[in-house]
C-alpha cells in the first residue's frame, strides 16, 4: 500500500470489540495504510484467562485489566472510541454508536462469545457467570467467601 496517503484517502477499518480478536486485529494493522477505529463499551481490556488468580487473591484486578487506549497509544493509525454500538447501517456503511455514526470501508465485529450449554440451557443456573468491573471490591470472590465465613477481607 502507499504509505503516503492522506488520512482522508485511507481505507477505514472499524473494529467493534476490544477483546482478544479485536485488539489482535487492530495491532496487526499497525504498520499499514488503513485508518483503524476500535469501538468498545469498556475502556479496558480484561485478560480473562487470569481471572481465577484475582478470585484467589493471587493477582490484583489491575494486573489483568489494561486501558485500551494505552495498549494502542503508539499506533499512529488507530483511534479508540468508548461507546456502545446499537446498530449498523449497511447501506450507508456506518456503525451507529450512542448517536454517533462512524463510517467504514471494512467492518469487523469482534464482540466475543457466549457460553454454550449444548442444548441444555438449564445448566446455566449451575454455572453462574457474573461480571463486575475489575476495580470493584466485590470483584474477588475470595472476599465474598472470607466475609461469609467470618474471615477478614483480602
Amino acid at each position: 500500500m502507499n504509505k503516503n496517503r492522506s488520512a482522508a484517502e485511507r481505507l477505514r477499518v472499524v473494529v467493534v470489540g476490544a477483546g482478544f480478536g479485536g485488539l489482535s486485529l487492530a495491532k496487526g494493522l499497525a504498520r499499514t495504510d488503513f485508518a483503524v477505529t476500535l469501538i468498545d463499551r469498556h475502556n479496558y481490556h480484561l485478560f480473562q484467562p487470569l481471572l481465577y488468580q484475582v478470585a484467589t487473591a493471587g493477582l490484583s484486578p489491575a494486573d489483568i485489566a489494561s486501558p485500551v487506549r494505552s495498549i494502542l497509544r503508539d499506533q499512529k493509525n488507530a483511534t479508540v472510541i468508548l461507546s456502545e454500538v446499537s446498530g449498523v447501517d449497511l447501506t450507508a456503511r456506518e456503525v451507529i454508536a450512542e448517536g454517533q455514526r462512524i463510517a467504514f470501508d471494512t467492518l469487523v465485529i469482534a464482540t466475543g462469545a457466549q457460553h454454550a450449554y449444548f442444548g441444555h440451557d438449564d445448566w446455566a443456573s449451575f454455572a453462574p457467570i457474573f461480571w463486575l468491573p475489575p476495580t470493584s471490591p466485590l470483584a474477588s470472590p475470595s472476599n465474598q467467601i472470607n466475609s461469609s465465613v467470618g474471615g477478614s477481607r483480602v
